[in-house]
């Protein structure tokens, strides 16, 4: 397919490999000055073609038509004000998504296992302060590890998120990447210091 998706003001699609957009936003409601929160691309596809989207104050919607129309699910996130919301997708499992909030409010990271109609916090036992900055989170479908970026570095979970090990805490993390390639897989990271990757030994 030549479709593509883009978060700036609004969600935007173009059927023509990126030529030309048009608003994709029906059903969208709320979105402050600025828009939908674009740090890091914040629409995310699931593997069955569902596309998600957070907003700056109205929390996260979900498209099931290629983005024509749009409907919130926000059932059981702490609260749907401020730019502090990404979403992201779990690469194997389609109705896995997580909520992730980097605000000051340390709120940490939440999981729906059944397309967004429902979350659960699965912070467990992350550190206060900005380890509960969430940025992005990945999974080793081989090892069931989750592995989370945050502003206070880089954790990792073998119980689904119940329980948080520290990996790297030197400085904070925006990107956590798998390279499933080899056996284990490896993971990078990039800090807020210089954006160097880093894999761990």
């Amino acid at each position: 397919s030549s479709d593509l998706y883009a978060a700036a003001d609004t969600v935007y699609k173009s059927t023509d490999g990126g030529t030309t957009w048009a608003t994709a936003a029906t059903g969208i409601t709320g979105a402050v000055s600025g828009g939908l929160r674009g740090n890091g691309g914040n629409i995310s596809r699931a593997a069955d073609g569902t596309l998600y989207v957070s907003t700056n104050d109205a929390g996260i919607f979900k498209s099931v038509d290629n983005a024509a129309t749009w409907t919130a699910v926000n059932n059981g996130l702490p609260y749907l004000l401020g730019q502090g919301i990404a979403v992201r997708n779990d690469a194997q499992t389609a109705a896995t998504v997580y909520a992730l909030f980097s605000s000051t409010d340390q709120l940490g990271i939440y999981r729906s296992v059944d397309a967004g109609a429902n979350w659960t916090s699965i912070t467990g036992d992350l550190p206060a302060g900005n380890a509960r900055r969430t940025r992005e989170i990945v999974m080793d479908t081989a090892t069931n590890t989750l592995y989370l970026a945050t502003n206070g570095g880089l954790y990792k979970s073998v119980n689904g998120g119940t329980n948080w090990t520290a990996v790297y805490t030197a400085n904070g993390v925006g990107h956590v990447r798998l390279d499933t390639g080899v056996s284990p897989a490896a993971v990078y990271w990039s800090t807020f210091v210089n954006d160097s990757f880093n894999q761990p030994q």
